[in-house]
């Protein structure tokens, strides 16, 4: 189950990008990596740090959107300066996401599981016609996301 929250107040923006289809979805994990780190991702690089798995949450949950809402989908990145978050937004708010029942692996369906496992904290909320389906991340030392919005300049504001 995911929990239907709003995300604190205490976030703000910093980037977010229009995704319109499963095509984006490169391009968004660069971006994003970009974006909190300041460097291209590197290749062959596991999943071990923050900003690997922030990216990798962002992908599984624009997935979802894309997928089971509607669009436009918005991906945003925001921080309260000591954790960030990811908010995937589509315009399908009477579709609560639901995490996947058994299954065979393979069959997909794991991305909020993995979302749930990798994260601080995953919820979802309804506001107006939008629905929000969110992940936290404690922030570490050297990320580049800070409250004032100076994150590395990546072309997409």
């Amino acid at each position: 189950m995911v929990n239907s929250a709003e995300l604190p107040p205490s976030f703000s923006e910093v980037r977010r990008w229009a995704i319109a289809s499963t095509e984006d979805l490169a391009r968004l994990r660069a971006l994003l990596h970009h974006a909190l780190t300041g460097t291209d991702t590197p290749p062959q690089r596991g999943i071990g740090e923050v900003p690997e798995k922030a990216v990798l949450v962002a992908s599984e949950l624009a997935t979802n959107a894309l997928r089971h809402g509607e669009p436009p989908t918005v991906v945003r990145l925001l921080t309260d300066g000591e954790r960030f978050a990811i908010d995937v937004i589509d315009r399908a708010p009477g579709s609560a996401p639901l995490v996947a029942g058994d299954r065979a692996p393979g069959d997909g369906g794991f991305g909020l599981i993995l979302a749930q496992r990798v994260s601080l904290d995953v919820g979802w909320y309804a506001e107006g016609d939008l629905k929000h389906v969110w992940a936290t991340f404690d922030a570490p030392p050297g990320l580049l996301v800070d409250l004032d919005g100076h994150a590395p300049d990546d072309g997409t504001r």
